[in-house]
């Protein structure tokens, strides 16, 4: 991973007090998965997590695995609680104690614990994970008034999101020398949400998830089985861990360079949604350029040509039969060398 890919992205860098809210857009309605406020600046980035709402209590521990039960030790409950990961690396929760006004703060840890600063980030950094256990119970939400220092952030795909689907959604810092893919797919979806630094930028990552379904235990008090109400939960990350599995898992795609070249340049810098029909479409130029020796237009490029043409109705171009779909595709391809002729394109 040491590729580097420069787009010229509308992104905007969050200097002090500059917030962006992150709402998840299902077929039906919007909820708002949190508020993220740079309490530093683009130097020295502080950012604090706010509105995360319907994550029920934190245990004593400081980490929340989506169930609680009796015998737990619940330091606080709130349904508000505020995450801070801070310019030292410092993760820090804020709740109210049991009811009482005076906020009451956790480390993740322990007492003086401390995590990578924003700073130091030379390749990924995972900030913070969601576990959706249960999309339903989330509040619908109005979508905020954005403004330069408040930005709205929409996840939009009605395929991944839905009220039955269980997610994990990790909010991670990387740095720019990583490839970045911005893709949206029936299965995950990965962007940038801002600048945080001239070297740095927010991310989010999403993707379907399956949670085991809660334990039952037995209730002395109850004298009865008692199986725990599983909820959506937030913590900070494992880093060391959570690194290794999005490095493993996500290298092919999500941070391979030659995969986020070509679907950045489909999407021109901006999110590409890649729905199954437009896969289709893809398998097919594969096949095409099979036959193609040293192309004049590269593959990424005669994509955009294609999906320009069909972008109304991909399956007009899928429903014909194998030998009209090539020919569809070299009918296009001699149009653009006959055009790239006339205009020099290729001079």
């Amino acid at each position: 991973m040491t590729s580097s890919i420069a787009w010229a992205m509308k992104l905007i860098l969050m200097n002090k007090r500059d917030q962006i809210s992150i709402y998840i857009n299902n077929p039906t309605r919007y909820y708002l998965l949190c508020r993220i406020v740079n309490m530093g600046d683009s130097r020295s980035p502080d950012l604090k997590f706010t509105d995360v709402s319907d994550y029920g209590y934190i245990t004593k521990v400081g980490r929340y695995d989506g169930t609680i039960k009796p015998e737990d030790e619940i330091d606080f409950a709130s349904k508000k609680v505020e995450l801070s990961y801070h310019k030292d690396g410092s993760p820090l929760y804020k709740s109210q104690n049991k009811g009482n006004y005076k906020p009451l703060y956790s480390n993740f840890m322990q007492p003086g614990f401390r995590q990578i600063p924003i700073n130091d980030c030379s390749d990924i950094l995972p900030l913070i994970n969601f576990q959706i256990r249960r999309p339903e119970i989330y509040k619908s939400a109005k979508l905020d008034t954005e403004s330069t220092k408040h930005k709205v952030y929409i996840c939009t795909n009605k395929i991944l999101f839905t009220e039955e689907q269980q997610l994990f959604a990790v909010i991670y810092v990387r740095h720019k020398h990583i490839p970045l893919t911005r893709i949206s797919t029936n299965d995950y979806y990965s962007d940038i949400l801002a600048r945080i630094s001239d070297e740095t930028d927010l991310c989010i990552f999403i993707c379907r998830h399956s949670y085991p379904a809660p334990k039952p235990y037995y209730d002395l008090g109850f004298k009865g089985w008692i199986t725990p109400y599983p909820c959506n939960s937030v913590s900070f990350c494992n880093q060391k861990s959570l690194f290794d599995e999005m490095v493993t898992k996500l290298h092919h795609n999500i941070f391979d360079g030659a995969f986020a070249t070509y679907i950045n340049i489909l999407g021109d810098g901006e999110l590409f949604h890649l729905t199954e029909e437009k896969l289709l479409v893809l398998d097919e130029i594969d096949i095409f350029f099979e036959g193609i020796v040293n192309p004049v237009v590269h593959k990424p490029e005669f994509t955009k040509f294609v999906f320009e043409i069909f972008k109304y109705n991909p399956q007009e171009f899928i429903s014909k039969p194998f030998q009209n779909r090539q020919m569809a595709l070299k009918a296009i391809w001699d149009t653009i060398l006959y055009e790239g002729k006339q205009r020099n394109w290729f001079n």
